[in-house]
């Protein structure tokens, strides 16, 4: 592999030994991958590994060689996504989350939506089709949600209608 072509992809995260960095790049016409270099800051790896210098760790993020960062993987594309080892003071292990668990926090924390583009969207803490859920609606509250935003996503919409369903109906909106 001719590392002197390579591609930075994405923000060098630090490693887990002092001034080791694991940049994201690839070389035109290969998989996109992980270099690991020692460096005294991002910028600096960044712009050694674009020079051709460190060592090419793979396809799928090193987690071996970060204590702070994982890799978490779309249950429905596979789309590999970096987020702290830690989500936060409970400390949760990615392992034990459900795939709708591990969707909507993808959702929330990175804007990754991939059922949107077929026609799903996230109801409670599961991914439903919103056509199916259209057909469920209450045809004025529908047509309410549609007057006030359109045009919005399917994600948007289907928050909006949950409001108004609950405010009107006294119990939430489900679509078995």
């Amino acid at each position: 592999m001719n590392k002197s072509q390579t591609v930075i992809t994405g923000t060098p995260i630090k490693g887990n030994e002092e001034n080791l960095w694991l940049v994201p790049g690839r070389v035109p016409g290969q998989p996109e991958g992980w270099y690991s270099i020692y460096a005294v800051n991002a910028d600096m790896a960044a712009s050694q590994v674009e020079d051709g210098a460190g060592d090419w760790e793979g396809e799928e993020f090193p987690s071996h060689l970060s204590d702070d960062y994982t890799a978490l993987y779309c249950p429905y594309c596979a789309e590999e996504f970096i987020v702290p080892a830690s989500t936060g003071p409970d400390e949760a292990d990615y392992s034990e989350w459900t795939h709708e668990s591990v969707y909507t926090y993808l959702v929330e924390n990175h804007g990754h939506n991939c059922q949107e583009d077929v026609g799903g969207v996230i109801l409670g803490n599961h991914v439903v089709d919103f056509d199916a859920a259209v057909n469920l609606m209450d045809d004025d509250l529908r047509e309410q949600v549609h007057a006030e935003l359109a045009p919005c996503t399917n994600q948007e919409f289907l928050d909006r209608y949950v409001v108004l369903h609950r405010k009107k109906y006294g119990k939430e909106f489900t679509v078995s």
